[in-house]
């Protein structure tokens, strides 16, 4: 436990954001009766909570120079993310706590979008640096209302959609352009993957907080959705053939989150007594399902691996050296 505290400086953002897309999956698998595959993975996930903040505390040096880059900023947005699906978890048993965690993440998450503004888009742009990974910070926002509609506010959480609509309406179309003019490159490509949260996000907010959801707003979204998945599902396995960078944590939320609206959009059709798309949908939901967990349970393993494996290596050689001093006194 010792070296996974002094080494916690290695772990990515990445990490964390790949941890949100696990913990995301097992909300899925909670939802079709699997409820032991979330409280085994939601406790993974506390553990990675938990060696971030020991990251962000004790190794503050390496986290302000991360935070000081564009990319890993915009996904630091992330830890937040994790908070408010943690706090869903911690609620039931400890109220308090869980609601404390909700409020954390939405307030710290917001903060964070402040900055990040005043940084990156009104002190100086940069269309080269204007990529996918900002969805994490922009929409990311929306994760509070994805998991919080019991136990939070109901202002925040009616104000949160209302944002989340509009950003996405707003850096949706704009990133497009910027892909279409600017192209990306070969290493930032798997981030094409992120367009898949704002759809997503905005649908399953949408559904929990309305009472009776509008047929063609719903479906507009799920459209929408629906052939972004396509365009991912035909690029994905070119994807999968590059060896594994931290952009292959931009295959993992997404896509879990996508999986949880098309559940959802799937019961709502089948309550409306659309049985045949209901019924499309459902199984669409199962292949997904299966696909989801083999690429996540992939991308969570790598990230986990090449961590411990840093966070062993830093440690031995602060050892080493420290034993070197030793001799030579």
């Amino acid at each position: 436990m010792k070296k996974i505290f002094d080494g916690a400086g290695k772990l990515p953002a990445g990490a964390v954001a790949t941890t949100v897309g696990f913990c995301t999956l097992s909300n899925a698998y909670n939802a079709v009766g699997f409820s032991g595959v979330r409280h085994i993975t939601m406790w993974l996930g506390i553990l990675v909570w938990l060696v971030m903040m020991v990251k962000i505390i004790f190794h503050f040096d390496i986290f302000k120079k991360e935070y000081q880059q564009v990319v890993p900023a915009s996904l630091y947005a992330a830890v937040m993310m994790l908070t408010a699906i943690l706090s869903s978890y911690v609620y039931p048993y400890i109220p308090a706590l869980g609601v404390a965690l909700w409020y954390l993440a939405v307030v710290v998450h917001a903060l964070h979008i402040l900055l990040f503004t005043w940084r990156n888009v009104i002190r100086q742009f940069n269309p080269e640096t204007f990529l996918p990974s900002w969805f994490v910070t922009y929409v990311g926002i929306l994760v509070p209302v994805v998991v919080g509609t019991t136990y939070g506010n109901p202002i925040v959480l009616k104000g949160l959609l209302i944002y989340g609509f509009l950003i996405s309406a707003i850096l949706l179309p704009a990133m497009a352009l910027r892909i279409m003019k600017l192209g990306m490159t070969k290493q930032t490509e798997l981030m094409k993957t992120i367009f898949l949260a704002p759809p997503s996000l905005c649908l399953v907010s949408y559904f929990n907080l309305t009472e009776q959801p509008n047929l063609l707003v719903a479906g507009f979204i799920y459209g929408l959705l629906f052939l972004i998945s396509l365009y991912i599902l035909v690029s994905l396995p070119g994807f999968m053939r590059r060896p594994f960078n931290p952009t292959f944590a931009a295959l993992t939320f997404p896509m879990a989150i996508c999986l949880i609206a098309t559940l959802n959009m799937s019961r709502y059709l089948t309550g409306l007594e659309h049985l045949q798309p209901g019924n499309f949908l459902n199984q669409f939901f199962g292949i997904k399902l299966y696909l989801v967990t083999l690429i996540i349970g992939y991308v969570f393993y790598h990230f986990m691996a090449a961590f411990v494996k840093e966070a062993y290596k830093e440690v031995e050689g602060v050892q080493l050296e420290k034993g070197i001093e030793k001799a030579a006194e």
